[in-house]
C-alpha cells in the first residue's frame, strides 16, 4: 500500500477465496453459482481463462459483496494453478513435455546492450504494472501494462509496425499514437512506408520493446547525421566544400571521421595532418604550421564551443529548444552560434544545405539528473509545500505531471530534475523526510526514462 500510495479503504482485496477445479469448462459453472448467490462487482471481473496473458497465466477473477465484505474469488483447474505457482516451467513438467504456452510476452523484455541498471528500468513496466488486455480488428488478444498507449500496442502487432506508425483507429476512432489505451479497446495502427524516429516520445510509451526499438531508429538517426555535420565542421574551418572534404578523408582512410563531432581531439588530429600537408608546399611553413586551422575554445551558456574564428554569442534557437544533455548541433553565423536539437526540422535543413558549422558539446558540470515517482496526501497545499522543500534543497525542476486524486493520496506525482546532490541514498532519505517515495532513479541523458 505504501508503494502503490493508496489508502487501506482502497484495498478492496482483503478476504480472497480460490477455487479449483478439474475442467476449464467447470469453471465457468462455477461462476454462474458465485453471481447467482453474491452480488458482483463488474468493474472488477476479469477472465484470463478466454483470454490468457501471454505468460500463460489463465483464472477467472471476480469480486462479490457478502454482507459487509468483500471478496475476491479465483476459479482455475489444478493445470492452471500449477502454471500460476511454479511458472511455466511446471506447466511444461505438468503437460508431460507438452510445449504449448506462449511465451510471446519474452520477446518484449528486449535487451541491447544495456546495463542491468538500464535493462531493470527498461522492463520494469512490463514485469510489474497490471495488465490490459487489447483487441487487433480481426481479434487478436494482446497484453500490455497498464498505460501503455497505442504505439506500445504498435510495437507488441510487429516491429516494423511500430517503427511505421503514424496513426491510430481506437474503438474506430482515429487517435493519436500516444492515445493511452483502456482494457478491452479495440485498436487498429495506420502505418506509413519508413521508419519515423521519434526520440522524444520515449518517456511516453510503457514497454521495452517499445522503448528499445524506438532508441535503435533514434540512435541510427543521430549516426547519419553526425557523419553530415562532421563533414560540414570540418569544411567550415578548413574554408573547403564538402565534396573537396570527403574525397579528402577518403584519400586519407578516416573511415571514422564521425568521431568529430564526439571528440575533440580526432577533430585537431585531421586538422593537424591536412596542416601538414598544405605547408609542405608553402613558402611560409612554419607560419602556416603554427597558425592555420587553430582552434580557440569558447566556454559560454553551459556549453565548450571549439572555432577557427571568434565566438561572441550563443542564441539557442526557438523552434525546437535543446535542453541540457540533449544531442546538439551549432551553426556559424559571423560571431554568433545557433544551437539546434540534432532531429530539429529546421537545423538538418541547415545541415543538408552545407551551412557552417562548430563543435559544440556540454560543458562538463557536477549536475546529476534524477526521476522521482512519490505519492502526496490529497490536501490543500501538499504539492506546494513539497516544491518549496526541494527549492531550498536547491534542485532544478525540469517537469512536473501529477495522476488523479483517489481517495487520501493521489495516484502518483512525477518529477524530473537536477542537482548537485551524487549520493541517491541520502537524497533519498532527504526526500522521504517529506514525501512517500515510490522510486528514485538517477537518468544520465536526456534519451533515458
Amino acid at each position: 500500500m505504501q508503494r502503490k500510495g493508496v489508502s487501506i479503504d482502497e484495498i478492496l482485496d482483503l478476504l480472497a477465496v480460490r477455487i479449483i477445479i478439474r475442467e476449464p469448462v467447470q469453471c465457468y459453472t462455477i461462476l454462474g453459482l458465485v453471481h447467482l448467490n453474491f452480488r458482483p462487482l463488474a468493474s472488477r471481473f476479469k477472465d484470463y481463462i478466454a483470454i490468457a496473458k501471454d505468460n500463460g497465466y489463465q483464472t477467472i477473477h471476480t469480486t462479490v459483496f457478502y454482507n459487509t465484505a468483500i471478496f475476491e474469488v479465483q476459479i482455475r483447474t489444478f493445470e492452471m494453478h500449477k502454471t500460476a505457482e511454479l511458472g511455466v516451467a511446471a506447466h511444461w513438467k505438468y503437460k508431460s513435455g507438452g510445449n504449448n504456452v506462449k511465451l510471446d510476452w519474452l520477446d518484449g523484455l528486449q535487451y541491447q546492450n544495456e546495463s542491468p541498471e538500464e535493462f531493470y528500468d527498461l522492463i520494469k513496466n512490463d514485469l510489474y504494472s497490471e495488465d490490459i488486455s487489447l483487441f487487433s480488428p480481426t481479434g487478436d488478444v494482446f497484453t500490455l501494462p497498464r498505460g501503455a498507449v497505442a504505439l506500445d500496442f504498435a510495437y507488441a502487432v510487429h516491429t516494423a509496425v511500430g517503427n511505421r506508425a503514424v496513426s491510430a483507429i481506437v474503438n474506430k476512432n482515429k487517435s493519436s499514437l500516444l492515445t493511452e489505451l483502456n482494457n478491452g479497446d479495440i485498436v487498429k495502427i495506420i502505418t506509413g512506408d519508413a521508419d519515423i524516429p521519434r526520440c522524444s516520445w520515449l518517456s511516453a510509451v510503457k514497454t521495452s520493446k517499445a522503448k528499445t526499438n524506438m532508441r535503435l531508429i533514434c540512435n541510427a538517426r543521430i549516426k547519419e547525421i553526425n557523419s553530415k555535420i562532421a563533414i560540414n565542421i570540418i569544411a567550415t574551418v578548413m574554408n573547403l566544400n564538402h565534396s573537396r572534404v570527403e574525397e579528402w578523408l577518403e584519400v586519407h582512410e578516416y573511415t571514422n571521421y564521425t568521431n568529430i563531432v564526439e571528440d575533440i581531439d580526432y577533430l585537431k588530429n585531421i586538422l593537424g595532418k591536412y596542416t601538414k600537408e598544405i605547408a609542405q608546399n608553402s613558402r611560409f611553413k612554419s607560419f602556416i604550421a603554427k597558425h592555420r586551422f587553430k582552434l580557440k575554445k569558447f566556454t559560454m551558456a553551459g556549453l565548450e564551443i571549439y572555432s577557427s574564428s571568434h565566438i561572441s554569442n550563443v542564441v539557442f534557437d526557438y523552434c525546437c529548444h535543446p535542453k541540457s544533455g540533449d544531442e546538439i548541433m551549432a551553426f556559424l553565423d559571423k560571431s554568433k552560434v545557433h544551437v539546434h536539437h540534432k532531429m530539429c526540422k529546421n537545423g538538418l535543413e541547415k545541415v543538408n544545405n552545407y551551412e557552417s558549422m562548430v563543435f559544440i558539446k556540454w560543458a562538463k558540470r557536477k549536475i546529476y539528473r534524477y526521476k522521482l515517482i512519490a505519492s502526496l496526501h490529497n490536501e490543500k497545499g501538499a504539492l506546494a509545500d513539497f516544491l518549496t522543500y526541494l527549492v531550498k534543497l536547491d534542485i532544478d525542476i525540469n517537469s512536473i505531471e501529477l495522476g488523479k486524486n483517489s481517495g487520501e493520496y493521489t495516484k502518483f506525482c512525477e518529477l524530473e530534475f537536477e542537482t548537485k546532490e551524487a549520493d541517491i541514498n541520502a537524497f533519498r532519505a532527504k526526500i522521504n523526510s517529506k514525501i512517500k517515495v515510490i522510486d528514485l532513479v538517477q537518468t544520465n541523458d536526456a534519451y533515458k526514462n
